[in-house]
C-alpha cells in the first residue's frame, strides 16, 4: 500500500465515504482500493512505527560502522 492523491473522484472502500480528486489517501494496487483519512486502515498505516532518538540513531550507526 502506499499514499498518493487522489487522480480523480471516488469512494472510501473501508468507510464509504466520498474520496474527492486532489486528495491525499492510502491505495493499494494489489486490490485496487482506495482508503480515506478517517478510515482505520488510513490511520494504521499513517503511524510513526520506529521513533528512533538522533542521538540513539547515530550511536548505532557508529557501533555498527565500527564494529562494536
Amino acid at each position: 500500500m502506499r499514499f498518493i492523491t487522489a487522480k480523480f473522484n471516488s469512494q472510501c472502500h473501508e468507510t464509504g465515504k466520498k474520496i474527492v480528486k486532489g486528495e491525499s489517501i492510502l491505495y493499494d494496487p494489489n486490490l485496487k482500493k482506495a482508503y480515506c483519512k478517517a478510515s482505520k486502515k488510513y490511520e494504521e498505516a499513517n503511524e510513526p512505527e520506529n521513533i528512533q532518538d538522533p542521538g540513539e540513531q547515530y550511536f548505532d550507526n557508529f557501533c555498527q560502522q565500527n564494529n562494536i
